[in-house]
């Protein structure tokens, strides 16, 4: 449902090509974050992203404001690795979203852990080694009883860049046949 709900925000704001500041983008971002209850814990950006240090940095300041306030925990995931420094996600848990292994080091090289959608997981749903780097699959996509709520392996950016570690998600939802075509034009699939 996130598509009929991003396609209806973009036409709202002129399209895909139509520009609006990033600052004032994270600003909205930011007093809605401060409106809050805290209930949950908060994944930021499902759709959209920070494609700018400053605009990261006041999404993740009210980021760290709302762990303060309710003592919960926010990730998210960024395409803008390559643009905007780690340091400017602050507490965030924050992991890059890559396409290939060489972006994979290259995301850990700059300080952030890091996630690749992938065509298929192995039919075990083990971890696999890719040089370095251990490419572990989602455990919510590949063990039966367990949900992102009970696995949290996407809030511990430190400890899976730290660990050489990269959080694999397989190809879902009613993206997914365009997702697999892509991977296989870029040469990212098995």
């Amino acid at each position: 449902m996130v598509g009929i709900h991003s396609a209806e925000l973009n036409a709202l704001s002129g399209g895909k090509d139509a520009y609006i500041d990033p600052r004032i983008i994270a600003r909205d971002e930011a007093k809605a974050i401060d409106s809050l209850s805290g209930e949950n814990d908060m994944r930021l950006h499902v759709v959209g992203d920070s494609r700018t240090n400053g605009s990261a940095s006041i999404v993740s300041k009210a980021a760290e404001r709302f762990m303060g306030r309710f003592g919960k925990r926010v990730w998210s995931y960024t395409h803008a690795w390559r643009k905007v420094a780690r340091s400017s996600w602050g507490k965030v848990s924050i992991l890059a979203s890559c396409e290939t292994i060489d972006h994979v080091i290259s995301a850990m090289s700059a300080g952030y852990a890091a996630a690749m959608v992938v065509e298929k997981h192995p039919i075990d749903g083990r971890a696999w080694k890719a040089g370095d780097i251990v490419m572990v699959p989602c455990p919510a996509q590949t063990k039966k009883d367990v949900q992102c709520i009970d696995c949290r392996l996407c809030w511990r950016d430190e400890w899976l860049l730290e660990a050489k570690r990269c959080i694999t998600f397989e190809a879902h939802g009613s993206g997914a046949k365009k997702v697999r075509a892509q991977l296989i034009q870029i040469g990212a699939a098995a």
